[in-house]
């Protein structure tokens, strides 16, 4: 069997009998990349030589646009399709034999495992193997420690989080998470991340110019955006790291722009806040960021303990079991909420008009 034949086999979903001609094929195919592939990780190679040897362990010739962070492992090769502008970080397997296909602009974090075969169930068959396509769309980002299971395909935009198991396909620009937004997915509630990241964010200074113009006068940032799609948006989760026993700077001077400029498109919809910490300072964060939503009449969710969690990296965060049953205890009532609220605006009940004119000042003048 050859290359093409083989190739032929795979998009048809052959069945792979060990020891089998097929089978003996791919065991011959995985030592040429292995040789490849320890020439690529075995020293430094600059980012034009690493495309080369990428480019002839799969067969195909890379644009400058491609960059990749060896060690890399791939046990076939010769069936894997890279589009334009993509990059691949350290620690990645790629099990191609049934075939892995990435579209233009994909990211792909460390240690991403893809697999495209499927052992048989049945312990006297166990040997044998299915194979099935593994598809990328374009924009795609897959965090790191991610794992994709045959036959998935991922649509375009798609963001898949950090030690995320794909088994199913993932529509276009959605998000596949862990808790609590993999709770809402499951229950059909579509979410969004967004990440102030380490930009510096523009503080309030109370020019009132948001007013007249219904954003705000500081456009260099990531709040006018989010104004715009909190009008569209039904529900918020906003989180924090906790920095000297307060919420992060950056997410309290955007939440005071948000909620200055963009005050209404936040009104009546449910709300929920997560701190995340090493140790200490988390339900004084917990309390300074829900001011804002006391303030904007929304309802505030809660789970079976206070919104938090401990860790100072992702892999220390899941080792706080009780926090990630918060989490999913904190998305199953989210989801609650927006569908209760979602069946009341069916039957006809509208959100309280909320009366505005009474001011009392606490200080007299004389």
């Amino acid at each position: 069997m050859n290359t093409v034949e083989f190739k032929e086999a795979m998009e048809k979903r052959m069945y792979i009998v060990a020891k089998s001609e097929m089978h003996l094929h791919m065991h011959e195919m995985a030592q040429r990349a292995l040789k490849i592939t320890s020439q690529m990780n075995g020293q430094y190679h600059t980012p034009d030589e690493l495309r080369e040897l990428f480019s002839e362990l799969i067969g195909q010739e890379l644009d400058d646009g491609f960059g990749m962070f060896p060690p890399f492992n791939a046990d076939y090769g010769l069936n894997i399709k890279i589009g334009k502008n993509v990059f691949i970080n350290s620690g990645c397997c790629f099990q191609d034999q049934g075939g892995i296909e990435i579209g233009d602009n994909a990211l792909i974090g460390q240690q991403v495992v893809i697999a495209t075969l499927n052992h048989d169930i049945t312990p006297a068959k166990r040997q044998n193997m299915l194979p099935s396509l593994v598809k990328i769309g374009n924009d795609v980002w897959i965090g790191a420690k991610a794992t994709i299971l045959s036959g998935v395909t991922i649509g375009n935009g798609a963001i898949v989080a950090a030690g995320a198991v794909v088994t199913k396909d993932v529509p276009e620009n959605t998000v596949v998470a862990g808790v609590p937004a993999k709770v809402l997915n499951a229950q059909g509630i579509e979410t969004e991340i967004l990440q102030i990241g380490n930009k510096p964010v523009q503080d309030c200074v109370g020019c009132n110019g948001c007013v007249e113009k219904g954003k705000c006068v500081f456009s260099g940032d990531c709040v006018n955006e989010w104004i715009e799609k909190a009008k569209s948006a039904d529900g918020f989760i906003f989180a924090t790291p906790v920095y000297y026993a307060h919420p992060s700077g950056r997410i309290l001077s955007a939440m005071d722009r948000l909620f200055y400029a963009g005050g209404k498109n936040f009104e009546h919809k449910p709300a929920a806040v997560i701190a995340s910490a090493r140790r200490a300072g988390t339900t004084a964060t917990l309390d300074t960021i829900s001011k804002h939503f006391g303030i904007a009449q929304m309802p505030i969710i809660t789970s079976t303990y206070w919104n938090m969690v401990r860790g100072n990296t992702p892999e220390q965060t899941k080792q706080d079991l009780e926090g990630m049953k918060t989490m999913r205890n904190l998305g199953a009532n989210m989801a609650w909420i927006l569908k209760c609220i979602d069946v009341g605006k069916n039957q006809g009940i509208e959100a309280p008009q909320a009366e505005t004119s009474a001011l009392t000042n606490f200080i007299r003048e004389k």
